[in-house]
């Protein structure tokens, strides 16, 4: 075997343990320093390039990349070295379900239907601004993002001064692959790109469009169409990636281009605040710069996972509600016979895209496509099919239509409101088109009483479709969870993000329709704009960004139960923040009174804190008196109720619905009068609920409310707490059951080391540690331990290489989920070569011999100093041979080392495994889950209309 045959079948073996996540450059670092990098000594060190340079009240440092490792620790061990953090690629924001198959050459019609049509789509967060008569103008919004089109008439069609996209730089260029040297940088944003390049998503363009646009040709705006807007763009056309020094380096710029609020609409690794991008995000409040962050888009993976830099303290993270309103397209049915109308048959697709057919076609129905179809009668045309009669699955009726040379098939449901798309028909391969019952019965019909040929044309068209009942305004499915792994909630707010219409780039058609909390997070923004635009002069001065968080959340309206049988509870907290924001009821309630803080966190059982404080507010005229309400919401079980051993999180979760599975709050007053320009503290103590045992950690949560007696005016405080020690939650997975066992190490070919065996590697044939967590953990340690003896005592010699500004980061790490997501991974995979650091510090490798590897995961709140806070596993023996036989040989001389090839008895087992780990081992794209709502045929409204109604009184004498 050659040298270059070794060399890539070990990179295909190490493919094997490959788990995709935010990829650190090599060498690169964000250093921050004591002082101006114009004063600093630290770039007398060995330093192959400077990336960027920061220099302001955020942050004072630079991007750096180094030639090596070492060159990198010895500058990093420099005395005005404060922080510093690995350079990551993150994934380009994304809209679910967008189309990128195909570009779009023409915007969608709205003719011949009513204009009112695009203003239902948008009536959302476009009608607010009306109401209020304030309009966002003379506030700045910076959006860091894909670039925008501002040739779009709706965005202004110009850009630089008076233009509506006034400010901007694009920081990366057309060309941009995530490698710093194909970064071209110029001070225009526009986003241009081919309408096929993989980075071409037009994400930027929409999400500018939510906050600001103004569209005269189809009667619609954004939420606040007179903000002014700057764009810097931070991801190219040919790459779905860019790296951490390019969003700070945004950040900066849009801070000193006085920005008052900054939307970002990206974000990786959930349930922790202390990375790079969550930490400038809070300096920038800090500033007084408002900061809105999507909280990500993995709902139905479970609690814990609101994506960084959504974590961050003082930004406002957001989730997403479903529209009240879909888009929808038209169908037209016709006959060869005079003097019949057309039937105009309302459709929709799972990329929210009519289907791209300018001809009309035959139409036909088929009564059971479970069978091969005899494609004489069926080839070339347009076929009705049911979806849920029995016999067989909807894509096996998809295929036999394809089979029998379908054109189109066109699906009916047997639910006769707003048909949803099945998105499990992604793979078909051909268009589908979805109606309801009421549609399909209409064309069966049709199809019946017309002698000659039928005909269907697919049009652009767009219709407003109403959501159905157990989604409108509902909290979406694939809206991320909190709280964070520290019990803090979030998200704090919701906004529509489901099926949201805007502007794209003109080469992607003008207009589109996508689905996220990235284009939930622009409404916030906006939200803010008004807000902000609603005070004079004095006022704005005097509210802080936190202040006007504590107003949004406020004042926003708490969702009711997703369960239309308890609707006397509302949805958690951790799914929800304090509800869906209304700018209108923020700014009418805060000219009265707001309260602090924003949001409760009684903790979990062990860190209880049964008693808190929240401050009543008047900034009005008057005096005012209040009375006090609970609403207790749904708990969350975030793991297995009937099997408390297992602590492997629940995707999705699942609610509790017991009468005691709720917590119960007093009041130290019953009514309390606050004098105009005054605040009064209110005591309240909390009693968690008494359904779940100590271990089962279950969520529960919350609203205080806080109403004027006449019941004019109302407001509300969201809480949540933990049943159970948060801090002894396992950490490492111990399963057996998947594809890999957890804890193990894995060897070179592909197999797994079995605990009675002793494995044999050497410097370059590595052994690999897999891990996967069932709980964040702020660090995972790996020890190396010289093999003992008889007794078992080993003796720690070091641990491998790691540090927290190390290139393969190992703190602060998420919980894995089940499956591969754009913020999570399955699990992680760590290679060792023989290096470990000692206790003095020092970076040795062992000697050949005999050693085991210790997996250490601290806790939550753990404290790194006790023994007991740490999750541990010891590692098989692991025979090392560093003599170096095999390091010493010549290029092209390797032919003696003896690989294992895998085979199908020693590779992972192919099938889905028992824990349904999802497209591993052999990941190679994210996946984004759009699974609809758990619940079905609710009735009730979920929107609390008062933001208190329906809270019961829970006060003590």
């Amino acid at each position: 075997m050659n040298y270059l045959t070794c060399l890539l079948l070990l990179s295909l073996l190490s493919f094997v343990w490959a788990a995709e996540q935010a990829a650190t450059v090599d060498n690169s670092y964000i250093v921050e320093l004591t002082r101006s990098p114009t004063e600093s000594t630290f770039f007398q060190h060995d330093i192959r390039k400077v990336r960027y340079t920061y220099d302001s009240d955020l942050l004072q440092g630079v991007s750096v990349e180094f030639g090596d490792s070492i060159s990198a620790k010895l500058a990093l061990a420099h005395p005005d070295v404060v922080n510093a953090w690995p350079v990551s690629h993150h994934t380009r924001p994304s809209g679910l379900l967008e189309n990128s198959k195909e570009p779009v050459k023409e915007a969608f019609n709205i003719q011949p239907f009513s204009p009112e049509q695009i203003p239902l789509l948008t009536q959302s967060y476009s009608e607010a601004y009306r109401q209020l008569g304030v309009n966002g103008s003379n506030i700045r919004i910076g959006v860091i993002d894909s670039g925008v089109d501002y040739r779009h008439p709706a965005l202004g069609g110009c850009f630089g001064s008076g233009c509506k996209i006034e400010f901007g730089y694009d920081l990366v260029g057309d060309a941009y692959n995530g490698t710093h040297e194909t970064a071209k940088e110029d001070n225009d944003p526009l986003d241009n790109c081919p309408p096929l390049a993989v980075g071409a998503t037009g994400h930027g363009t929409f999400v500018s469009g939510l906050i600001a646009a103004t569209d005269s040709h189809l009667n619609w705006t954004g939420t606040a169409p007179a903000a002014t807007l700057g764009m810097w763009r931070v991801f190219g056309c040919n790459s779905q990636l860019s790296t951490t020094d390019v969003f700070l380096k945004a950040m900066e710029m849009a801070y000193e281009a006085d920005m008052d609020i900054i939307n970002l609409s990206f974000g990786q690794d959930g349930g922790w605040h202390e990375d790079v991008i969550s930490v400038l995000a809070d300096r920038l409040v800090s500033q007084g710069v408002h900061v809105v962050v999507a909280s990500g888009n993995i709902g139905t993976s479970g609690i814990m996972l609101t994506a960084a830099p959504a974590t961050a303290n003082g930004v406002i993270a957001v989730g997403s509600t479903m529209n009240s309103e879909l888009p929808g397209f038209i169908l037209t049915v016709t006959s060869n016979k005079k003097d019949k109308d057309a039937l105009n048959i309302p459709y929709r697709t799972i990329v929210n895209q009519p289907i791209s057919f300018n001809q009309s076609l035959p139409l036909q129905s088929i009564n059971n496509a479970c069978s091969e179809i005899d494609s004489s009668k069926y080839k070339e045309t347009i076929t009705l099919i049911q979806a849920n009669s029995k016999g067989c699955s909807l894509l096996t009726k998809l295929r036999h239509a394809k089979n029998a040379g379908v054109k189109i098939a066109l699906v009916y449901t047997d639910s006769n409101e707003t048909v949803q798309p099945d998105t499990s028909t992604s793979s078909a391969e051909l268009p589908v088109g979805f109606i309801n019952a009421v549609s399909g019965e209409a064309i069966l019909d049709f199809l019946k009483k017309e002698d000659d040929k039928v005909q269907g044309q697919f049009t652009r068209s767009i219709v407003a479709l109403p959501s159905p009942k157990n989604t409108a305004n509902r909290i979406t499915s694939f809206s991320s969870l909190g709280p964070t792994n520290e019990l803090v909630l979030k998200p704090e707010l919701t906004a529509t993000g489901g099926d949201m219409f805007s502007t794209m780039p003109l080469y992607k058609g003008g207009y589109g329709v996508l689905s996220g909390t990235s284009m939930s997070a622009p409404l916030v923004t906006g939200a803010i704009a008004l807000f902000l635009s609603a005070l004079d002069e004095k006022q704005r001065k005097d509210v802080d960004p936190e202040t006007v968080k504590e107003a949004l959340m406020n004042f926003a309206r708490p969702l009711g139960s997703p369960i239309d049988k308890y609707p006397q509870y509302g949805d958690s907290p951790i799914r929800q923040g304090a509800g869906l924001v209304s700018v209108v009821r923020a700014i009418q309630g805060y000219e009265q009174f707001h309260v602090s803080p924003s949001k409760l966190s009684f903790n979990d059982t062990e860190h209880f804190e049964e008693t808190q404080t929240l401050t009543i507010h008047n900034h009005g005229a008057k005096d005012l008196t209040f009375n006090l309400v609970h609403g207790p919401a749904l708990s969350v079980q975030g793991y297995d109720k009937n099997n408390l051993s297992d602590y492997t999180p629940l995707e999705p979760i699942t609610f509790s619905v017991q009468d005691n599975s709720v917590a119960t709050i007093s009041f130290n007053k019953q009514h309390i009068q606050v004098s105009a320009g005054d605040s009064v503290d209110i005591q309240l103590s909390l009693k968690p609920p008494s359904y779940f045992a100590p271990n089962s950690h279950a969520i529960y949560g919350g609203y205080i409310g806080i109403e004027t007696v006449d019941k004019t005016l109302s407001a509300s405080v969201p809480y949540i707490g933990m049943v159970g020690n948060m801090s002894r939650l396992p950490i490492l997975d111990r399963s057996s059951a998947g594809v890999y066992p957890f804890p193990s190490i894995g060897n070179y070919d592909g197999t797994i080391l079995k605990e009675n065996e002793t494995g044999k590697f050497t410097a370059l044939l590595q052994p690999t540690v897999l891990v996967r967590l069932l709980t964040g953990t702020p660090l995972l340690d790996l020890q190396v331990i010289k093999d003992g003896d008889k007794d078992k005592k080993y003796n720690v010699i070091g641990t491998i290489p790691f540090d927290e500004m190390s290139h393969e980061s190992r703190a602060w790490l998420p919980r894995n989920t089940r499956s591969i997501t754009p913020s999570s991974t399955v699990f992680h995979a760590y290679k060792w070569d023989g290096q470990y650091k000692s206790g003095l510090g020092e970076e040795r490798y062992v000697e050949s011999g005999t050693y085991r590897i210790r997996v250490r995961a601290l806790h939550v709140f753990g404290d790194r100093e006790n023994v007991k806070d740490w999750d541990e596993w010891l590692s098989p023996p692991l025979y090392m041979d560093m003599d170096g036989k095999q390091e010493k040989k010549k290029d092209g001389d390797l032919d003696n080392i003896v690989i294992p090839l895998p085979t199908a008895s020693t590779t992972a087992a192919p099938q889905e495994p028992s824990n349904n780990f999802a497209n591993h081992p052999s990941a190679t794209q994210f996946v984004e889950t759009t699974t609809p709502p758990p619940f079905a045929n609710e009735e009730q409204d979920p929107t609390v209309p008062s933001g208190t109604e329906g809270f019961t009184s829970s006060v003590s004498p």
